[in-house]
């Protein structure tokens, strides 16, 4: 999997690291805890600002999405042959994550104007993502099924 991929998922490990040993060096010397908490601001600025150029200029962001635990579909402007492996970044900007994973388009179906409809499969997705995904997905399930009893008085 391209490294810039999993950039943020490494990013992220390193700093559920870093901030028990910041949490040390911020009692023994609060000064130089200032600096570093000042050169991780920049160093996220950067790797945000990096992140959001690739996303732009590898990818376009897909409509109508629903997302799976085993997998997505999504309408492509292009079709996509059935069987081809796709690198995927998928973020929450809500939620401040990113997942890497890898997929197989399963079908790619011609909906006239509408584009093309895509089903992906994950084949390789981290555990821990695709249980961040599952809570996720379960979240919203939550949030739908709490605003079904709603009824529209203008209707």
């Amino acid at each position: 999997m391209p490294r810039y991929f999993t950039l943020f998922a490494e990013m992220e490990q390193i700093d559920s690291v870093q901030r028990s040993q910041m949490n040390m060096v911020d009692r023994e010397n609060p000064r130089l805890s200032g600096l570093f908490q000042a050169m991780n601001l920049k160093i996220e600025l950067l790797t945000g600002a990096i992140y959001d150029g690739l996303a732009k200029l590898l990818s376009p962001i897909p409509q109508r999405v629903n997302l799976s635990e085993s997998g997505l579909s999504f309408h492509a402007t292009e079709a996509l042959t059935p069987g081809t492996h796709l690198h995927l970044a998928i973020s929450h900007l809500e939620h401040h994550y990113h997942i890497a994973a890898t997929a197989r388009v399963v079908y790619c179906e011609d909906e006239d104007l509408e584009g093309f409809r895509t089903g992906l499969y994950f084949i390789n997705i981290n555990p821990s993502d695709r249980a961040r995904l599952s809570r996720d997905i379960s979240l919203k399930e939550e949030e739908h099924a709490s605003l079904e009893p709603f009824e529209n008085p203008d209707i």
